[in-house]
């Protein structure tokens, strides 16, 4: 056992049961109320696969991309290793629609960023991600692929 996994088994403070049960529902009632912006997202499958640190720590990961995904305002899909060409492969990118605002696009590679206000720029983001999601699995195909990773251990 890691000096850091028996450090954070210390750390753990001990409640009841009813507690925890409390703490989570009050954690899951604060998530649907303050939260619910609509969140899209599209991971590739090799990234879920490589596991970064421990089993328990990839484990932990995916159980929250799970946990995630069921919530009414994410849309969670998967890039799934057999569409090797996507309209992905030019690189990650975030898409953002501030409240009141227009679409804004972020880069980011090798520690250089960028932020995207142009709007045809942004049109042609937007356009690239609907590509992508249209060549992921579908959000229940998702969790189940997500699923089925978490159960191969």
């Amino acid at each position: 056992m890691t000096s850091a996994y028996r450090a954070k088994a210390r750390a753990r403070v001990k409640h009841p049961a009813w507690f925890r049960d409390y703490a989570r529902l009050e954690a899951d009632a604060v998530e649907l109320c303050y939260y619910s912006n609509h969140t899209s997202c599209v991971v590739e499958e090799a990234a879920l696969r490589r596991p970064i640190g421990e089993w328990d720590v990839h484990k932990s990961q995916l159980a929250e991309l799970i946990r995630l995904g069921r919530l009414r305002n994410v849309e969670l899909q998967v890039m799934p290793l057999d569409r090797p060409e996507n309209a992905g492969m030019g690189g990650p990118f975030i898409l953002l629609t501030p409240e009141g605002r227009p679409q804004v696009g972020y880069l980011e590679v090798q520690n250089i960023s960028r932020l995207i206000t142009d709007l045809a720029e942004v049109r042609n983001l937007a356009a690239r991600y609907g590509c992508v999601r249209a060549q992921a699995l579908p959000p229940r195909e998702s969790l189940i692929l997500i699923e089925g990773l978490l159960e191969q251990r």
